[in-house]
């Protein structure tokens, strides 16, 4: 339980304390805790979203106050109210999901096979950019052909 000290700027009124509860829940990757504040028994996050004066971000899904927070927000979305009143719903498009067909297009290149690993891998050179001698290339006919599609 921590004291906050709460006095007014003008006022000659005495010092009067209020009780604080501060509920962490975590801390961020700079070592800020994360958490709520409660005033009096109250929180003070969804008292701020309640009159409008605060909006839920959206790492507070993971809040067990999350529901409270979203239907406080809605109420005060509906109304209108304060940082709400210049709110215009979007308007839902409906998307509509395209699927191209597209032809199947194979090329057929020739290859050397250079290399059969026993882990049933196999390396290639293209023939076309192969720079093998001619006695090489004679004797590794005939070809095998790579399909690649686009």
């Amino acid at each position: 339980m921590c004291l906050f000290k709460n006095r007014g700027v003008l006022s000659e009124d005495p010092i009067h304390f209020i009780a604080v509860e501060v509920e962490v829940e975590s801390m961020d990757k700079a070592g800020n805790f994360i958490g709520w504040l409660h005033v009096e028994g109250v929180n003070l996050s969804v008292a701020l979203v309640e009159n409008a004066l605060s909006k839920v971000h959206f790492t507070a899904e993971r809040s067990g106050y999350y529901k409270t927070l979203v239907s406080a927000e809605e109420g005060c979305r509906l109304r209108k109210e304060k940082v709400w009143s210049n709110y215009e719903e979007k308007p839902v498009e409906e998307v509509v999901h395209v699927k191209e067909e597209k032809e199947r297009v194979e090329h057929y290149r020739p290859v050397f096979v250079t290399e059969i690993a026993d882990t049933l891998q196999f390396y290639a050179q293209d023939v076309e950019t192969a720079s093998l001698p001619a006695a090489e290339t004679k004797a590794r006919m005939p070809h095998i052909f790579i399909v690649t599609t686009e």
